[in-house]
């Protein structure tokens, strides 16, 4: 499922206009709801302009009492909206760029807290199908009865940024007295604020809380933002959200980091395991001892710690395997002298690419007597490895299960790569 998304910079906000299509919920009576509940205006607006909505301000609301209250996720869009009569029904939120999520619908309002004036954006989605789900038999209101709550969220109007500052601490005094202390230093900017250093939060059962500033960048004469820009003007964002919410990224984008990318002992072990059935494959006791040490180092490696420097005694024992491997690999079968080669490149271009005592000298210098070299890369990153030994592999055994391996390890490179292959090679 698919959903369209629309970025457009205003002078009062970044507005997200989002399809409510949720791809994460692929069942038939939810697949039915998105079909219905998308608005078809989205692409005739994407080609247009887009007008800033008329908004009511809510006279009545208490802002601060909303946002620390527990988010009822059973409460429908419908329900929302007779309890909220003075809100305008959206498929845009007016709450900056953090939440980039698919919800499905947002009722929109103008709050006041004090002097200051917010948009109020309640944001409800396509929900989780239900036990014994079936498909809806009335589309008519099929937003208002099916869509739920899952996000509140306020943003100020533009200030210079040390009054946005001072307002998301004023916020964070009364939100404290209704949620307790707050946690300090939250990295905003990772959870998709753009702009902003460091946030306040209250982590809650059920319910979370987030305030902040974003800044809006001015320009470099280029047309692009650089480094060197300052913000010109900011926002004070608060944003309540429950389980389901894309905000959620300001909760958990660090723990689901970690998920994807943290290795524990047993990941490590399965890194390089073509490298391991290569080595077998190949069958050649003169490099398998000297691979096998380089494997383990890079398995046992501190990735946290990418400064560490690779010991002398791994740039030893890879040359020479390599050396072994370019001396005795004429005499095999293609199948062996394939798995050979493929063992030998995937060791030498995952130690390469760290750090080591003699900042890879020695590498180079050995790699043109193996047949092997680098060339520099055509836009100045330095030396490139076009990978001649894994591209030989794959072509002495593009049927076999080493040439299979390399052209895994090829997909892995985001083959075809336009200085290592042709078009018409990449065809066949």
């Amino acid at each position: 499922m698919r959903s369209t998304f629309l970025f457009i910079a205003s002078s009062t906000a970044t507005f997200a206009l989002a399809g409510c299509e949720k791809p994460v919920v692929n069942s038939a009576r939810n697949q039915a709801i998105a079909a219905v509940i998308s608005p078809p205006a989205v692409a005739a607006v994407a080609e247009g302009p887009v007008e800033v909505l008329d908004l009511k301000e809510d006279s009545a609301g208490d802002a601060i009492a909303l946002i620390t209250t527990k988010i009822d996720t059973t409460l429908t869009l419908g329900a929302w909206l007779r309890s909220h009569p003075a809100d305008t029904v959206s498929t845009v939120a007016l709450v900056g760029t953090p939440i980039h999520d698919l919800f499905c619908r947002a009722a929109v309002v103008k709050t006041r807290i004090g002097s200051h004036i917010f948009v109020r954006s309640a944001l409800f989605y396509i929900p989780f199908p239900p036990k014994g789900e079936k498909l809806p038999t009335d589309t008519a209101r099929i937003a208002e009865d099916n869509c739920d709550l899952r996000t509140i969220a306020l943003a100020s109007e533009q200030t210079d940024l040390p009054a946005a500052h001072a307002l998301r601490d004023a916020l964070a005094v009364l939100i404290d007295k209704r949620l307790g202390p707050h946690t300090e230093g939250l990295p905003l900017a990772a959870g998709g604020m753009r702009g902003a250093s460091e946030g306040k939060m209250w982590r809650r059962e059920g319910t979370s809380v987030v305030v902040g500033t974003e800044s809006n960048y001015k320009p470099s004469s280029g047309g692009e933002e650089s480094a060197d820009t300052t913000p010109t003007k900011a926002t004070t964002l608060v944003v309540a959200y429950a389980p389901g919410s894309g905000a959620a990224d300001f909760d958990s984008w660090e723990t689901r980091y970690e998920e994807l990318h943290g290795l524990n002992a047993a990941d490590r072990q399965a890194l390089f395991r073509n490298v391991d059935s290569a080595v077998s494959w190949a069958a050649m006791p003169a490099i398998a001892a000297d691979i096998k040490t380089v494997i383990a180092y890079l398995r046992a490696r501190d990735e946290n710690n990418p400064e560490q420097l690779r010991p002398r005694q791994v740039d030893v024992a890879l040359l020479r395997a390599l050396k072994a491997i370019h001396q005795g690999a004429l005499s095999l079968p293609a199948p062996r002298r394939a798995a050979a080669l493929l063992a030998g490149d995937v060791t030498l271009a995952a130690t390469f690419a760290t750090p080591g005592a003699d900042s890879n000298n020695a590498i180079m210098r050995a790699l043109p007597t193996l047949g092997l070299s680098f060339e520099q890369d055509p836009q100045g990153y330095g030396p490139y490895n076009p990978r001649a030994w894994l591209w030989e592999a794959y072509r002495l055994d593009s049927t076999g299960r080493a040439g299979r391996a390399a052209f895994v390890e090829l997909l892995g490179m985001q083959w075809p790569d336009t200085r290592s292959c042709s078009g018409e090679e990449y065809k066949r």
